[in-house]
C-alpha cells in the first residue's frame, strides 16, 4: 500500500512545476523545523455554506421577482429550488 502511495505522490509531483514543488518542498520543512509560526495547511480563504448561498440565492430571486425579472422555467419551480435540488441529488 505504501509503495502505491510513493509511486503516485511521485507521479503527481513529477507533474508540477519543479520551481513550485522546491518552493512548497523548503517552507514545508522551514515550518516542520518551527522556524515559521504560519501554517501552510490553514485555508486562507473564508468558507460558505450551503445554507448561506441557499439564502442569497433567494434573496437575489426575491428581488428578481420584485421586479418582474425571473426566468423560471416552471411555473412552481424557482432557479433556486431548482439549483438546491440539484445539489441534494449530487449528494446521493
Amino acid at each position: 500500500m505504501r509503495e502505491e502511495l510513493v509511486l503516485a505522490f511521485e507521479a503527481f509531483d513529477a507533474a508540477l512545476p519543479t520551481e513550485d514543488t522546491k518552493t512548497w518542498t523548503d517552507l514545508i520543512q522551514m515550518w516542520e523545523k518551527g522556524g515559521t509560526k504560519f501554517n501552510l495547511f490553514a485555508t486562507k480563504f473564508k468558507s460558505i455554506t450551503e445554507n448561506a448561498v441557499r439564502l442569497k440565492l433567494a434573496c437575489e430571486e426575491q428581488v428578481q421577482l420584485t421586479e418582474n425579472l425571473t426566468h423560471t422555467l416552471h411555473k412552481d419551480v424557482s432557479p433556486t429550488l431548482m439549483i438546491a435540488q440539484g445539489l441534494e441529488l449530487e449528494d446521493h
